[in-house]
């Protein structure tokens, strides 16, 4: 009977193995008692078949039993004793036990190269299973390099295609794969599926192993079609041989799930994570851990589908039944609610945010200690919170203990410690310390590089991080070199179309496109559509995503009808494979409405904006930060079409909003007053504009202080307004004072004393009182260009105000150059073939052509030519204007020194922009 059991085992077919099992173990019993030797190798038997089945608590209790009655019996030296101890610790390391599972086959190891030498078949499946031990504690080098011993050592006494070496060669691949050696893990899989076929048979549990681990690091390599095949044939074979409710059928299931997604087919993924919880719900109940894990996969997942309200609710439900069955420390719990604070940061919800985020913390450091990794994991994330409520002191603080800790546990080059660097430099990134953001993260590339060597693939991660940094500062050559250098080492290692290969273009592209090679840039990303449409298909949404910056490349080049054409398409496709409310989606809906209103159908465009927020309003509410901005593409609009009266109703709606909710000192509710006030000085009315923008003022005084940014932009708007009121020497006043106030506060170059610089030149100038007019424009230019360089567009309209001066003078000579120069700039960020160079060349030759006028004899019908062309220049000067200012954005850059001005300020709209990168 027990050797029938064995063969039925080795068969694979366990149910009918351990029910041989236990009638003969229930027989033995019954004759000698449950505690005789005889009863040893039944015993065994049975615990690993049990472990085979997943009912892992009975085999442990069955081999704890027989290792306490051997040592009693038999002594600690006996192989029966020593076997025991080995099936133990190979359960144990199951349940997850593994420092007891560790110490358990490191006597093992030792007792038996002592008692039957290192090569013999039992000290190799011992160090086979110390290796596994090994790998799950994260020593992964060390797991290695005892793998490869054992494999040789079973190849050499067993022979290269018997049963056990070829689950050495399978455990060698997965440590392979856990340092990042994918290809020549994919190769042990692929011999070890051969192998187990041709000995096992297909239908095997173990050749059915062999094919789902074969799907998992094809999935790594970017294979996502051929995972997905196997991942299907797996989930049919264990559901034929183990049956639907097993846990490795289960696992098919999330494993065949996670293929689908990649392959970008959400619905048919999230079915199958919904099957494995109906399964789990079933069989082991709607709040037990299992079950909690997987609706928590579900949960995250449903994030990375941009479905945040539905995961948010999804992980309160895990919160809810994992604190009434398992308490409110449980591992599960404690997940769950980290996921839910990333969500509530996802959904801008900070507040909420750092309170789950600080009472994960909290149960961590009580239960588990300060310095366990999993408090320091919540350390970061509380960190994270912190940052996205720039509370950035706090925010440091958490980040550095996350960081000293992960180093004194783990070393500096450990992937974890590598990634709290980078989380400090994101914290440097956005309080704009600049030295210390590039500083931090040339650290963590050089140790990493020294650690794993320049073609590593945490190296290569650590290398495109450095770069986005230098994209960020503006150093567009260093990152478009550190990118090229990532892309050719990505795409030698990993193929052209795997997703960092992609990524490493996707990032060259971004840096292309900001420095102005705008035809190189539109080469890679057709690059990154081509490539996803062949590996991942036309309707992925990394497709999708590329097709939406191509689009944008091709707008920035004047290309609007083909931009138009290519972002329908993204619109049309998102709309059918991820439904009319995905945020993907309506990020394609913001991109065409950019397109039509340079296009001047303003109709349209207000359509498109109002579906947005109309969803927006409904989801998140009017007061949210997302909600606010889509407001103020609508208010552009509105301007566009000279519907201010409504566009002030608007922001009035808003501003009672806000001022309910948030209160009348907040600044999101200063902002929205501005806008009111805004929308008054487009329709005349100054004097209630003064008003609003002077109560921004004192608020801002009073909350920030008289020389913040924030102070000082309501004061410049105070000042605009007093000049419309012909309040010339208050407006003056007021002016004077905002610049010296931004030079006090921000220093003499920053952007908002430049803009400063140029109201009160602006102001000057139209008052005709010229004198160091062109002295503060050139001020202005000069400070522009030192840390942006000749061809940065926002240097243009500097230019083209100081041209505008010299033409106003009748220097007709000096305003051409100008002109010229602006030419040079438009050229040199859209082409030589983009409408606004071919204006702005045209208008340079209209002044030409007025200087060669006034330097004939003076007649009168030469002095109305002359006229007559400066006024045709200056009406092209503002189409130029108009054109440009309708940048990538979609936030047109009204040139005018008071229109200019009176437009929203970032600081009081929170900043922005929306960008698919």
């Amino acid at each position: 009977m027990n050797n029938l059991g064995l063969k039925l085992k080795d068969l694979g077919r366990y149910e009918e193995a351990e029910e041989i099992n236990r009638r003969t173990l229930e027989g033995i019993e019954k004759n000698v008692g449950p505690d005789h030797p005889s009863t040893y190798s039944t015993i065994s038997n049975l615990g690993l078949i049990l472990g085979e089945l997943g009912k892992r608590d009975e085999a442990e209790r069955l081999f704890r039993r027989l290792l306490d009655n051997s040592l009693k019996t038999l002594g600690p030296d006996k192989p029966e004793t020593i076997k025991a101890m080995h099936n133990l610790a190979t359960i144990l390391q199951h349940q997850g036990n593994l420092e007891e599972a560790q110490s358990l086959n490191q006597k093992v190891l030792e007792m038996r190269s002592k008692t039957l030498g290192s090569g013999h078949h039992g000290t190799l499946t011992t160090m086979n299973n110390l290796a596994v031990t090994l790998r799950d504690l994260g020593q992964y080098e060390r797991s290695e390099e005892m793998q490869r011993v054992a494999m040789e050592g079973r190849e050499k006494v067993l022979g290269q295609k018997h049963p056990d070496t070829l689950v050495t060669i399978s455990n060698l691949a997965m440590v392979l794969q856990d340092l990042k050696k994918y290809h020549e893990a994919e190769k042990l899989h692929r011999r070890v599926l051969e192998g187990r076929e041709e000995v096992l048979g297909p239908d095997h549990p173990h050749t059915i192993d062999s094919l789902s681990y074969l799907a998992d690091v094809l999935q790594l390599l970017g294979e996502y079609d051929e995972a997905e095949i196997l991942h299907r044939r797996a989930l049919e074979g264990r559901e034929k041989v183990l049956g639907p409710e097993h846990p490795k059928t289960l696992f098919s299931i999330n494993g065949l799930a996670e293929a689908l997604e990649k392959l970008g087919r959400y619905e048919e993924a999230e079915g199958m994570y919904r099957r494995e919880i109906e399964v789990k719900e079933r069989t082991l109940g709607p709040d037990h851990s299992s079950t909690l894990i997987v609706v928590n996969n579900l949960a995250i997942a449903l994030r990375r589908w941009g479905r945040l309200s539905e995961a948010k609710e999804l992980l309160r439900h895990v919160m809810k039944m994992g604190r009434k069955a398992l308490g409110s420390e449980h591992q599960q719990v404690l997940l769950a609610a980290t996921n839910l604070g990333i969500v509530l940061q996802d959904m801008k919800e900070y507040d909420d945010a750092e309170t789950m985020h600080r009472s994960v913390l909290q149960v961590r450091e009580e239960t588990l200690g300060l310095e366990h990794l999993e408090t320091l994991q919540s350390v970061q994330g509380l960190a994270a919170a912190l940052r996205d409520l720039e509370r950035y002191e706090e925010a440091e603080e958490m980040q550095r203990r996350a960081l000293d800790g992960r180093e004194r546990l783990l070393g500096p080059e450990h992937p974890d410690t590598l990634n709290s660097i980078y989380h400090l430099a994101l914290l440097f990134q956005s309080q704009g310390r600049e030295g210390e953001l590039e500083q931090t993260t040339r650290c963590a590339l050089e140790s990493t590089e020294k650690a794993y060597g320049p073609s590593h693939p945490d190296t290569l991660l650590c290398m495109s991080k450095l770069a986005s940094m230098m994209h960020h500062r503006g150093k567009h050559a260093e990152a478009e070199k550190m990118y090229r250098r990532a892309l050719h080492i990505r795409e030698k290692a990993l193929g052209p179309v795997h997703s960092d290969t992609l990524d490493s273009v996707n990032g060259l592209a971004h840096v292309l496109d900001d420095s102005g090679k705008l035809e190189a840039a539109e080469e890679m990303y057709e690059r990154a559509v081509e490539s996803t449409e062949k590996s991942l298909g036309p309707e992925h949404p990394d497709t999708l995503r590329n097709i939406s910056h191509l689009a944008r490349v091709l707008y920035q080049q004047g290309k609007v009808i083909k931009a138009e054409k290519t972002f329908r398409r993204a619109l049309d496709a998102r709309e059918k494979t991820l439904g009319p409310e995905h945020p993907d989606t309506l990020r394609s809906v913001d991109s065409l409405a950019v397109i039509l209103r340079g296009l001047g159908e303003y109709g349209k465009a207000e359509k498109m904006y109002r579906r947005i927020i109309e969803h927006k309003e409904k989801t998140l509410g009017l007061d949210h930060e997302d909600t606010l901005e889509y407001v103020y593409d609508l208010w552009g609009i509105l301007q566009d079409l000279g519907e201010y009266e409504e566009g002030e109703k608007m922001h009035r709606r808003v501003f009672e909003v806000l001022e309910k909710t948030l209160g009348a000192e907040h600044h999101k509710t200063l902002a929205s007053i501005f806008d009111v006030g805004t929308a008054l000085e487009f329709q005349g009315n100054h004097a209630e504009a003064e008003q609003m923008y002077r109560r921004v003022l004192e608020t801002g005084e009073r909350t920030f202080g008289p020389d913040t940014i924030e102070t000082l932009t309501a004061m410049r708007a105070v000042a605009i307004a007093l000049y419309h009121r012909d309040k010339v020497v208050e407006a003056e006043e007021m002016f004077l004072r905002a610049l010296q106030g931004c030079e006090k506060g921000l220093g003499p170059e920053h952007p908002e004393t430049l803009g400063a610089v140029e109201n009160l030149a602006g102001m000057l100038q139209e008052l005709g009182r010229y004198d160091g007019v062109e002295e503060l424009y050139r001020r202005s230019l000069e400070t522009r260009e030192k840390p942006l360089g000749f061809d940065h567009l926002s240097t243009y309209g500097t230019l083209r105000r100081l041209a505008i001066l010299h033409e106003r003078q009748g220097q007709f000579l000096m305003a051409g150059q100008c002109y010229q120069q602006a030419a040079e700039k438009l050229s040199a960020n859209f082409g030589k073939n983009h409408p606004d160079f071919i204006r702005c060349s045209e208008l340079s030759a209209k002044l030409k052509k007025i200087r060669s006028i006034s330097q004939e004899p003076d007649s009168y019908a030469n002095l109305q030519t002359v006229s007559n062309i400066a006024t045709e220049a200056a009406e092209v000067g503002s189409k130029v204007t108009a054109r440009v200012g309708a940048n990538r954005s979609g936030t047109p850059d009204r040139s005018g020194w008071t229109v200019r001005l009176v437009q929203r300020m970032s600081l009081w709209g929170g900043g922005r922009r929306r960008q698919e990168r």
